[in-house]
């Protein structure tokens, strides 16, 4: 084998084993997105003797704390093993925002608020804010912006996990990722076929639009909660 071909057959296989470490953080990410199913379905019904479908105010707000520690730390954890194990940075400088990209953008955010508006039959903010009243609405949107990092991260590391494989970069390998795991978590924790596809569809938008933010997370966390509080 000569210099050249064996140089070439080492950097595939460290693409590989990096893609693989990549997916391998997408899934666990996942996972841990899954610790909220065992507080709300199995430990919480036996300290409030109700599940968290049914949750009364102090469940509630307990349920969302730990979920969101619960959640913080496996977030540190990811970030740390990614940086460790594949230099990952979770900053990076990008270009700036073309027209296309823009308008891309905005209608990704158009779209998310028309589908929200058709599933709750009104504006969920104003809707949430009515029906739990100051309180809860803000350790709601709190836990908002925690469980908006889970699936940012399951996007960003499926994208880096697909692109070390494959040379086409603009396809939102992490939205179709997300729109899987994340449509199927609320199929098992809704038990409806519709929330799934809901949210499979916006999972997708999400990592389209991580895209269309040309990779920024520090632009793009901002737009995806938007999208997916409205």
């Amino acid at each position: 084998m000569t210099p050249i071909k064996k140089e070439k057959k080492l950097t595939l296989q460290s693409s590989f084993h990096t893609g693989l470490t990549y997916l391998l953080l997408a899934q666990g990410i996942f996972l841990c997105a899954c610790i909220e199913g065992i507080y709300g379905y199995l430990l919480e019904p036996l300290l409030f003797d109700t599940f968290i479908n049914d949750a009364g105010t102090i469940q509630s707000i307990i349920h969302w704390v730990i979920t969101c520690i619960s959640w913080g730390v496996f977030i540190m954890i990811f970030l740390r093993t990614a940086q460790k194990r594949c230099n990952f940075q979770i900053l990076e400088t990008s270009k700036p925002l073309t027209f296309v990209q823009i308008f891309l953008v905005l209608f990704s955010i158009i779209f998310c608020l028309i589908l929200s508006y058709m599933d709750w039959h009104g504006f969920k903010i104003l809707l949430e804010y009515k029906h739990r009243g100051a309180l809860l609405f803000i350790f709601q949107y709190v836990y908002y912006m925690f469980e908006t990092m889970i699936f940012s991260l399951i996007i960003i590391f499926a994208q880096k996990a697909f692109e070390c494989w494959f040379s086409i970069k603009n396809i939102p390998y992490g939205g179709i990722i997300t729109a899987l795991t994340w449509g199927l978590i609320h199929i098992l924790t809704k038990g409806s076929l519709y929330a799934g596809i809901f949210c499979a569809i916006k999972g997708f938008l999400f990592g389209a639009t991580y895209l269309n933010m040309n990779r920024n997370i520090k632009k793009a966390y901002p737009v995806l909660f938007l999208m997916f509080v409205l």
